[in-house]
């Protein structure tokens, strides 16, 4: 009788171990956080859980700035905000190892020259689990850490915190990391259009970005997946220079040589037109069409247009494709936009859309006098939804469209005198009259006033319109100064009284600002568009 009370006792015993031990749940977590090129943050944990779900923590202040969130090794539901501005995410584990990946925007600050500030909460933190964490911030080609934050060590590899005790009850508070780099970009993708030509394994790449630091961005560095070549970069004036490393993945285009330094809040636009050489980045068959989903650079993305150009022949299969448009080009070709809203552009991945061969006239007639009544159905039901759109009250209205066309036309000219201009003061040609340049300036001039004047009777008054007239005056205001100086110079050239060589250099400087300069008129010219639409 003793020995089976002991035997409850110890029972009893283990059993209260295991409910405490439980409750408590203490979870192993490996974290590294690295700052990317583009300006985005990575942070990942490899989570080894026991538990068939688990609930991971992200404070308000960051969770405002994710532009993406995936779990490896267990799928994930947002439960929502709690009381104190935490958001919970519930993990459902498939394995005994999960990877949870967050990427983070305007997380880093400029702190002067070459120096930068990463304010973050670099502490895991897993609801009702008390975590035992290992913490890295590798030192990378362009992130260098010089100091440690109290708490941490430096070492060659970088900033690590090991073996850190985490409560489970709230999160920890966010630490400041400075560190140093030399490369570092700060980047907003206004816009990434990617358009897949099938028949020709080629993809165009069309991208708008923004310097959103203080210091000028003097080149550009994209990264590419394999199986795919860089054949070249343009923009809206012809080539740009540029080089491509097919063994380290990285296309650098150099801003200043080509055009000129994108400073803080400038815009610009370009083009890569590059080769699929393998099945990893385009693959079709008589039934798919599969194509790599993938950006080229680590940066926040705003708009994102990801179109397939199928071969001769074949059509989408609409009712299995998930499409946002679909369309034929004059010559036939169909044009599949597919949905993005489901993918991680920050993860390279797949997107397949199921293809048919095109009907021949035989069957397509068939199928309509088969069909007729119901393609009537279909065209009534389509003819009211168009009428309901039409129906729809528009921001900007007929009168107010028809000053912005006009403002657009407007704007074409000037565009036009620009590259008159440059074109004129070129060292091969040397035959403008300065006189002559002046006044073309001052059509220029009184062109962006009349545009400004205009814009300002719109009975609406967007909040893009400030913006627009602000750019206005900045983009003719650049111009106006660059020819201003060249003039100076030019006389001496036209005398013989400076060389070539130096002229060129002056010319050189000259037309980069007027590049800029037609550059931010055609940003607005779509600007406007766009206004025009709405």
């Amino acid at each position: 009788m003793r020995r089976m009370l002991i035997a409850v006792l110890v029972l009893l015993l283990l059993f209260s171990m295991s409910i405490t031990a439980k409750a408590e749940g203490v979870t192993a977590v490996e974290r590294t956080i690295t700052p990317e090129y583009g300006g985005l943050v990575y942070v990942i944990d490899k989570i080894h859980v026991s538990e068939s779900s688990f609930r991971y923590g992200i404070v308000e202040e960051m969770h405002d700035r994710l532009v993406a969130f995936s779990v490896d090794g267990g799928d994930y539901k947002l439960i929502g905000k709690k009381t104190g501005g935490l958001y919970i995410y519930e993990i459902y584990p498939r394995s005994r190892l999960v990877t949870v990946k967050a990427i983070y925007r305007g997380l880093i600050s400029e702190a002067g020259g070459n120096n930068y500030e990463l304010v973050i909460n670099a502490e895991p933190f897993i609801e009702g689990h008390t975590v035992q964490a290992s913490i890295f911030l590798p030192t990378t080609s362009y992130v260098r850490y010089p100091v440690a934050p109290s708490g941490w060590t430096l070492t060659e590899r970088g900033l690590e915190k090991r073996n850190v005790t985490i409560s489970g009850s709230s999160p920890g508070e966010p630490i400041v990391v400075r560190f140093t780099s030399g490369g570092l970009a700060l980047i907003q993708v206004e816009s990434l259009d990617m358009s897949y030509r099938l028949s020709e394994s080629s993809l165009v790449i069309g991208m708008k970005i923004a310097n959103t630091a203080g210091n000028p961005l003097r080149q550009l560095d994209l990264r590419m997946p394999e199986g795919i070549e860089v054949k070249e970069v343009r923009d809206t004036l012809g080539k740009l220079i540029y080089s491509w490393s097919s063994k380290d993945r990285v296309l650098t285009i150099n801003l200043e040589q080509s055009r000129y330094a994108l400073q803080n809040s400038w815009k610009y636009s370009f083009t890569i037109i590059a080769k699929c050489t393998s099945t990893q980045c385009i693959n079709t068959s008589d039934e798919t069409a599969r194509i790599l989903v993938f950006t080229p650079i680590n940066a926040s993305i705003s708009s994102l247009s990801v179109s397939l150009i199928l071969p001769e022949g074949y059509e989408a299969d609409l009712s299995k494709a998930r499409l946002v448009e679909y369309r034929h080009d004059p010559a036939g070709a169909a044009i599949a936009t597919i949905d993005t809203s489901g993918i991680n552009i920050y993860d390279p991945s797949y997107f397949t859309i199921p293809i048919v061969k095109s009907p021949s006239l035989a069957s397509t007639a068939q199928w309509l006098i088969g069909g007729g009544f119901i393609v009537l159905i279909i065209g009534t039901v389509v003819m009211q939804i168009m009428r309901g759109k039409a129906l729809r009250p528009k921001i900007i209205s007929e009168k107010d469209a028809q000053i912005i066309f006009k403002a657009i036309q407007e704007l074409q000219k000037a565009k036009s005198t620009l590259l008159e201009i440059e074109e004129s003061l070129a060292p091969t040609a040397a035959k403008a009259k300065p006189q002559l340049m002046t006044d073309k300036m001052h059509v220029v001039r009184r062109t962006a006033d009349s545009i400004i004047e205009s814009l300002g009777k719109i009975e609406e008054k967007p909040a893009e319109l400030q913006r627009i007239v602000k750019e206005i005056n900045q983009a003719v205001s650049t111009f106006s100064e660059a020819l201003r100086v060249i003039l100076r110079n030019y006389a001496d050239f036209q005398r013989g009284e400076l060389t070539m060589p130096s002229y060129k250099k002056i010319y050189d400087s000259f037309r980069k600002d007027l590049r800029y300069a037609y550059d931010m008129l055609s940003n607005i010219e779509e600007d406007l568009r766009e206004l025009a639409k709405k």
